[in-house]
């Protein structure tokens, strides 16, 4: 099984608390300033509306979610004829997606952004919203095979996640980037097997009576709480809930070896263009007072007020 086998009503419960703050970390002021700098005021529906920008960044994370649903539920027909309404929804799932929010989309060069070129994608985002909305798992292949520009699995399964369901659906897709791929023990969310994590979230959501959309929330906030979002950093915390399994997911990272130590990173410097040396220097978490085995032998290290540090090897 690739998904950890945490305790997913714990999980999804701490998800629902944390949402009380707003969502935006800025996204919608970003986008806005975007198109301002570069008089492009009404490229998204809420640029250049200072009202709507305004009741947008009061919102939280649970309370965006419900008006994306309402609004999607609300198109009776997914096609070229509602483009304005797709749009709109668009870029909320964008913001709600996060701190980036689609930046790629919106960022401006040669006097142009993918989102102001909507006429050359939507048809092929039309045809990817409206497999989501069949709950058809291909979607997903849509988005590797990169049918709409700069739209990758992390914010394109975002997009069919909210669009599967419409009207409703409890077989839901579900949301796969970074943090989910990762507690399958893959790094990025464009390398995860996603035909694997569909088809295990909806049978734990039988055996666990969640919805897949409750797996999916569970899952993200497991990972929150230990890893970072590139999955490059494992926070040890023995007193947290499933912490024995965020171990395992760790290591299967290579974040951390099979005896719990951090990976040693090596930083190969060149210098002397006469004769080429390399300097191994070895980052090292220092998490307590502890011996550390390096190829060059025995390097001890006592625990002090620093988190890192770099021992550079006599060559």
């Amino acid at each position: 099984m690739l998904l950890p086998e945490i305790d997913f009503e714990y999980w999804f419960k701490l998800n629902q608390e944390q949402p009380k703050k707003h969502v935006r970390y800025g996204v919608i002021t970003k986008i806005c300033n975007i198109y301002k700098k570069n008089n492009r005021h009404k490229q998204t529906y809420f640029c250049g509306n200072e009202v709507e920008v305004n009741r947008l960044n009061r919102l939280n994370y649970i309370e965006l979610e419900e008006e994306i649903i309402s609004k999607i539920n609300s198109i009776k027909e997914i096609d070229l004829k509602h483009k304005e309404d797709i749009l709109v929804i668009f870029d909320l799932i964008n913001i709600w997606g996060g701190l980036t929010g689609g930046s790629n989309f919106y960022t401006i060069k040669n006097d142009t952004s993918t989102r102001m070129e909507y006429i050359l994608w939507l048809p092929e985002y039309i045809k990817l919203i409206n497999k989501a909305i069949s709950r058809d798992i291909n979607s997903y292949g849509d988005i590797t095979k990169h049918v709409i520009p700069n739209l990758g699995m992390s914010f394109g399964s975002k997009h069919i996640s909210f669009w599967s369901r419409k009207n409703g659906n409890s077989k839901c897709l579900i949301v796969i980037d970074n943090k989910i791929a990762g507690t399958t023990g893959v790094q990025y969310a464009k390398n995860a097997d996603y035909t694997t994590i569909i088809k295990e979230v909806h049978a734990l959501a039988i055996v666990k009576k969640l919805e897949p959309q409750k797996i999916e929330k569970a899952l993200f906030s497991f990972h929150e709480y230990y890893f970072d979002n590139d999955n490059t950093k494992f926070t040890e915390n023995v007193e947290g809930t499933d912490y024995s399994i965020a171990k395992i997911v760790a290591t299967n990272l290579e974040i951390i070896n099979q005896g719990g130590i951090p990976k040693i990173k090596i930083n190969n410097l060149v210098t002397n263009k006469k004769k080429i040396l390399k300097i191994s220097t070895p980052i090292i978490n220092l998490y307590k007072t502890e011996n550390v085995n390096t190829k060059d032998g025995l390097i001890f290290i006592k625990i002090s007020a620093i988190e890192r540090c770099k021992i550079p090897r006599k060559l």
